[in-house]
């Protein structure tokens, strides 16, 4: 289990493979909600707003994203693959935005 100093660290100082990995899973779950026809209006706003710059949002989607695994270790969570990323992600804009 990382260590809230751990946690802090990774947040301040993310890999460049993980920040990548974070930033495109953005990208995915913002057109996927361009391309749903029951999207709402504030969905596709926030979507809108990350197809044209998916770093806006980055920290606290990374925020949310390491406190969520807080349980996992911190090799873990830098070296968590493309599905699992990408189903944080997802986790993380639809509880942020209420979706």
């Amino acid at each position: 289990m990382a260590t809230y100093q751990e946690l802090f660290d990774i947040a301040g100082n993310t890999s460049a493979a993980l920040s990548q990995r974070i930033t495109v899973a953005i990208m995915v779950k913002a057109q996927t909600i361009v391309d749903d026809p029951t999207s709402t209006t504030p969905l596709l706003t926030w979507a809108d707003k990350a197809l044209r710059n998916p770093r806006e949002d980055y920290q606290a989607v990374l925020n949310y994203l390491l406190a969520a695994n807080k349980g996992g270790t911190t090799n873990n969570i830098n070296n968590a693959n493309d599905t699992a990323v990408q189903n944080n992600v997802n986790a993380a804009v639809e509880n942020l935005l209420g979706a």
